[in-house]
């Protein structure tokens, strides 16, 4: 399954809760869609990064609010990300 990494890396635990939680096929198929698809999209924003030679790799989570006050956190927060 190299092709669907995401999905190799979470298929066991994906099986347990499966079983745990009595998913039907369709539930199950879902979770293991979606594990892949994240893992898809954040290779994809590593790759961009990469390629973009950023010198250092800044993220909204480290940002000092305080720094600037005007900058609503909030506001930040519910926008939308890629």
């Amino acid at each position: 399954m190299k092709s669907m990494g995401g999905m190799a890396e979470t298929l066991e635990v994906r099986l347990q809760e499966a079983i745990a939680s009595k998913l039907t096929h369709l539930e199950f198929l879902e979770l293991v869609l979606a594990d892949e698809s994240l893992v898809r999209n954040d290779r994809k924003i590593d790759r961009g990064v990469r390629r973009a030679g950023f010198r250092d790799v800044r993220r909204l989570e480290d940002f000092d609010f305080s720094f600037n006050r005007s900058i609503d956190p909030n506001h930040v927060a519910r926008s939308p990300r890629p």
